[in-house]
């Protein structure tokens, strides 16, 4: 990885090699750094080094060697159009996360996140404005900025600046920027006089061209020059060496390097370590940041609750000492059979995954789908790359195919005339789990991996898991993982009857779902924060609201069953290493904390930063390990022996702390959501090991402070310590219990506009189902609601993806839809479309109430008292009204 900075040309004479490394426990500290002279002319070169324990993380960018630090970094910034409008926006592969306003996406450091104006069909922007804070007056020496996605979109940029936020002045010189559009990575703008501001405007335009959209970069730099600080080492945790190399070291000839060498004798505990570079040539300085992380030793777990989703056989003894024990890997029908009655499974397409998986101590889980093109439907071949994810013309057939994988794999010898390899092998006692199919829900629009219907997906299931047992009776069927946990779903499995009168729970061993978080924190994620666009959704329930609820269906319909989160990916395509490394874990123990048995990560390795790259915790170009790998293999080897579900503790909002007991151990685990909090339980004398297995005692009473990464608290020394635990957690259980009796109390009225598939629901206590209500339901007294009057149309959306603003009733200016509700005080919320649309709301108590979303919502909401007449909605202007939730208001609870 190349470390210089600046272009040829420039004033820098080195460049620096510096690796992130990878050790076992128990390894000294060795890590190497190559200088090269990049001048015309021989150099010395001076290398002073830190290395400290990181906890945490350390990953702020490095000085600019020439300007100095980016000063805009984490400051407030926002952006703006057509006068109020505000257009903030996180992008989600390039779907609006509408939820997420207030974002600093021109300054977060995250190419993630950024900011982009409404979309329009047509041309309709002239400009739109990008504003950064400061914080305080900056001499402004330099700018850049990241183009991450569709720079084309972004147009010319003008810069102004200003010292009150008010009056901006054009900065001379950076007019008409066009260099933004040319193409992706970072773009200088060298600034020809250096400009004093605390408030930057940018200026997005194509000259005074319409267009139908602006994105804004991704990140802008924002230079101030370099002072006495600037290359200070920072400090993030307790010095493990430093010195200097080079100081006596003949120069460096021109084009020549030198290569020298971070080391100390003593071995190194498992953690991870920062090591802070700088390197001093000519009048040049730079400093780079480096980790040293060094692995636990290995360990074989008692419980199979740990796995990975795999691609490569290479990979299998790395996941070894990482301490996984489930393979998931897709099996898929075309890549073993190419034609009717022919079976071959060599290579990676079966054999060499089972191998060395089960070497290496693993039980191998394959995912059984895609239909081969012998068995597509001419409609389906017209599809070209989807074409097998559509059924099968014979359904009979996938049972064919289930037979001869188990026959294959499990435990049972066949006859040979019962086997279509032609090696005739069976029996091979390599499987004992099998997967039918993935993600086969119908609601995963996102990225489908079935395109028939549910129904057409339980015909081929049973089918599949009889013919599973026929080969193997002990083996254990999956249904297919669902791309979601939502009891809505689950239920489908149990009430979905075949013409005998069973169900497909009925042939369910191992309840499977998946849980990706990807951009979101895994804590805050909801079942569409990635598969759906956001847009007008009242988020009433996260993932982990979702699990604990299909863990309680579980215990009532099938306890004995076992649930595993199949697929848990907690990054996304560009996310940073840094937070891969911190959500993962998390995202493992939520779901644990929630009931669910076993949790099998996504996935083994992974390049550059698309999707399946991103979740990799082993980079495919070098097999090297990822930060991830560390944090996951922490998590196995803290979670040893504890089962779940966990209980919650009190904590900040910013902070969650759970409680794991098993027989007379306890764990807690804890950690900030974003940022940084404080856990202020009184824990005495115990120890803590941080997210890369660090270990530190703890000796003295105070807050311990918490950041983005887990720590694992345990070997409490004190019992009354323990028991103060224990009830803490009784206490705040009992207080969420109670919460949720409140909300099942509430009265609530909740209304669909359109006629979706299947109802949307909402949690209130418990889930509760919206009614769906049509352009044809007029009002009457019996009913209770209803449009007045006739001729309204109902409309479609597929854009949404969602079943609670994927369908619309259109609604021309004086459309009025009227509801009855008992009398009392309630929380009323509309989404409608366009979202600036106004709703007048008579019929309550007092004047009529405007519903009328914030600048830059998706919905309205207002409290209001409801008497004894109806209440009657009517709009103001043409749109759509898309649902409507009237939620009594809770004034004993703790607040919605």
């Amino acid at each position: 990885m190349k470390l210089a900075v600046g272009e040829e040309g420039t004033p820098i004479p080195v460049s620096v090699n510096l690796e992130d490394v990878s050790a076992s426990a128990g390894a000294s500290l060795n890590v190497p750094i190559s200088v090269s002279n990049t001048s015309g002319q021989a150099i010395a070169a001076k290398v002073e080094y830190l290395v400290q324990r990181d906890s945490s993380f350390y990953d702020k960018p490095e000085p600019h060697p020439l300007y100095g630090a980016n000063v805009a970094l984490g400051v407030k910034s926002w952006a703006e159009g057509k006068g109020e409008l505000v257009v903030e926006r996180n992008e989600v592969w390039g779907i609006t996360n509408g939820r997420q306003t207030g974002i600093n996406a021109l300054t977060d450091g995250h190419n993630w996140t950024e900011f982009g104006t409404i979309y329009y069909n047509r041309d309709q922007w002239t400009e739109a404005f990008g504003y950064i804070d400061l914080g305080k007056p900056i001499r402004v020496v330099h700018l850049s900025a990241d183009m991450v996605r569709q720079p084309d979109k972004t147009g010319k940029i003008d810069v102004a600046a200003s010292l009150d936020g008010t009056n901006y002045t054009p900065v001379p010189g950076l007019q008409g920027i066009d260099r933004f559009t040319k193409g992706f990575g970072r773009v200088e703008v060298e600034v020809p006089e250096p400009f004093e501001a605390r408030f930057i405007r940018l200026r997005l335009h194509h000259d005074e061209a319409l267009v139908p959209f602006f994105r804004f970069p991704a990140n802008v730099q924002i230079y101030g020059g370099i002072d006495e600080r600037t290359f200070e080492f920072p400090q993030v945790g307790s010095t493990i060496a430093s010195g200097t190399l080079g100081a006596d070291a003949a120069p460096i000839a021109a084009g020549e390097s030198a290569t020298f060498s971070i080391q100390d004798a003593k071995p190194l505990e498992a953690g991870s370590y920062l090591v802070s570079v700088r390197v001093k040539a000519g009048d040049v300085t730079q400093l780079f940041h480096r980790h040293v992380y060094v692995a636990q030793e290995p360990i074989t777990p008692s419980m199979p609750r740990f796995g990975v989703n795999v691609s490569d056989p290479a990979n299998a003894e790395a996941l070894r000492l990482a301490g996984a024990k489930k393979a998931r890997f897709e099996l898929r029908w075309p890549n073993v059979s190419n034609a009717a009655d022919v079976y071959k499974f060599d290579g990676n397409a079966g054999d060499a995954i089972f191998q060395a998986y089960s070497a290496a101590g693993m039980g191998v889980v394959p995912v059984l789908l895609r239909t081969p093109e012998y068995l597509q439907s001419d409609e389906a071949r017209t599809k070209k790359d989807a074409a097998s994810l559509y059924p099968p013309t014979d359904p009979n057939r996938f049972g064919e195919f289930v037979f001869q994988t188990v026959a294959r794999y499990g435990k049972r010898q066949h006859p040979a005339d019962a086997l279509l390899t032609a090696d005739k092998r069976s029996g091979l006692g390599l499987l004992e789990e099998v997967e039918l199919w993935n993600e086969p829900n119908t609601d995963n629009t996102r990225k489908t991996s079935w395109k028939g219907s549910l129904e057409d997906y339980y015909n081929l299931f049973r089918i599949g898991a009889e013919a599973a047992k026929r080969a193997d009776p002990t083996v254990k069927v999956l249904n297919g993982g669902w791309s979601h946990f939502e009891v809505r779903l689950l239920e489908t499995l149990r009430t979905h009857a075949y013409p005998d009168g069973r169900a497909p729970l009925d042939f369910v061993d191992v309840l499977s779902g998946h849980y990706f978080s990807y951009r979101v924190a895994p804590e805050l994620a909801t079942e569409y924060d990635i598969s759906h666009h956001h847009e007008g959704i009242d988020y009433d329930r996260t993932v982990e609201a979702d699990l604990r609820m299909a863990v309680a269906w579980r215990n009532q319909h099938k306890p004995t069953m076992p649930i595993r989160v199949s697929a848990a990916g907690h990054d996304s395509m560009d996310v940073e290493e840094r937070l891969q490394a911190a959500w993962m874990p998390r995202g493992m123990l939520t779901a644990l904390a929630a009931g669910v048995d076993e949790v099998l990560v996504y996935q083994d390795q992974g390049r550059g930063t698309f999707q399946t790259g991103a979740t990799g915790i082993v980079r495919e170009a070098d097999r090297s390990l990822k930060p991830a790998w560390f944090t996951y293999a922490t998590a196995i080897r803290e979670l040893e022996g504890f089962k779940g579900p966990a209980r919650r503790l009190p904590a900040a909002d910013n902070a969650r702390v759970y409680l794991w007991e098993q027989g007379d151990r306890i764990l807690v685990t804890a950690w900030a959501v974003t940022g940084s909090a404080e856990l202020g339980l009184n824990v005495g004398h115990c120890e803590i090991a941080d997210a890369f297995g660090g270990k530190s005692k703890v000796e003295k009473q105070g807050p311990i402070a918490l950041s983005e990464f887990p720590i694992y608290i345990r070997a409490f020394e004190d019992p009354a310590v323990v028991a103060s635990l224990k009830a803490e957690a009784d206490r705040h259980e009992q207080a969420l219990a109670q919460q949720a009796d409140r909300d099942r109390a509430l009265t609530a009225y909740l209304f669909k506009f359109g006629k979706p598939a299947v109802a949307p629901v909402k949690l209130i206590g418990d889930l509760r189902p919206f009614t769906c209500v049509g352009a044809a339901d007029t009002y009457d007294e019996q009913k209770g609601y209803g449009f007045i009057g006739p001729g309204l149309k109902e409309g479609r959306q597929q854009y949404y993806q969602h079943p609670l603003t994927e369908d619309s009733i259109g609604a021309p200016a004086n459309t009025q839809f009227r509801f009855k509700a008992s009398p009392g005080t309630y929380v009323i919320k509309l989404c409608t479309r366009p979202y600036e649309a106004a709703v007048e709301v008579q019929g309550v108590e007092g004047d009529p109430v405007t519903l009328k979303p914030e600048r830059g919502g998706h919905f309205s909401e207002a409290r209001v008292t409801i008497g004894q007449q109806p209440v009657t909605l009517r709009t103001t202007s043409n749109g759509g009204l898309v649902w409507l939730t009237v939620v009594q208001a809770d004034d004993k609870g703790a607040g919605k």
